[in-house]
């Protein structure tokens, strides 16, 4: 388990004959988005960690490359030592798989490229980064992707109580950007606060949870993005 700030926010298999196999059911959610859209060669992910669903994605899919955007160049350190990942570029090399020491904002505003899919998996413990959760970023994200590319982010937030006023207004920010957003239960047989949420301006038809916008409900923005609060003890 890797741990990042009182949170675990990757995974591996000590089996070395499992190495590229994914562990947490968040992260095989994530391969939903590849279901349904064909030909998503061309990958990003915000947040390496354990670059557990990079190496899946490089190891499972021979056509696909993946650019990672990590932005603390300790912790792809600490993957290539202790999470395969030194291992796994020695075999499989970076013709395939980008890697970046750089904040995933910044990186994809300063980038020409265009992308199929975007994943962002961006946590600080159980706290998603403020910076990816504004509308500014969902419209930096819209840009950087094809025309009829997709966004997936991990969320982790509930629609009662702990985490309800995050999810939603997170909803509804990207509501304010793009034209179709999804709820995807990631962890359907167990009773999880685990979310991927998937936002694109083609209607891929995800077969989406029914959640519920509150008037009262805001959207981020670079001024006002109470996200700390939004997903601490105190609401």
């Amino acid at each position: 388990m890797f741990s990042l700030s009182g949170g675990f926010s990757s995974a591996a298999f000590r089996d070395p004959a499992k190495r590229d196999e994914l562990v947490f059911s968040y992260t095989k959610a994530y391969n939903t988005v590849l279901e349904k859209k064909d030909h998503a060669d061309t990958l990003c992910m915000i947040g390496g960690a354990g670059y557990s669903y990079p190496r899946y994605i490089i190891s499972h899919y021979p056509e696909k490359t993946m650019d990672v955007i990590e932005i603390d160049g300790g912790v792809t350190e600490a993957a290539k030592k202790y999470f395969y990942l030194q291992d796994f570029i020695d075999e499989y090399g970076t013709d395939r798989l980008g890697l970046y020491t750089d904040d995933g904002r910044l990186f994809l505003a300063n980038s020409d490229k265009k992308y199929d899919v975007i994943f962002n998996d961006a946590f600080s413990g159980h706290t998603p980064a403020r910076s990816m959760s504004t509308r500014e970023t969902a419209l930096i994200i819209q840009n950087s992707l094809e025309p009829d590319g997709i966004y997936a982010s991990n969320v982790i937030g509930n629609f009662s109580g702990y985490r309800s006023l995050f999810l939603r207004s997170e909803i509804k920010t990207l509501l304010s950007v793009f034209r179709f957003v999804w709820l995807i239960n990631a962890e359907p047989d167990n009773a999880s606060d685990n979310w991927i949420l998937i936002a694109s301006d083609t209607d891929f038809g995800f077969d989406s949870y029914d959640y519920r916008i509150l008037e009262d409900d805001i959207v981020f923005t670079d001024d006002y993005a109470p996200v700390e609060f939004f997903t601490s003890d105190l609401v």
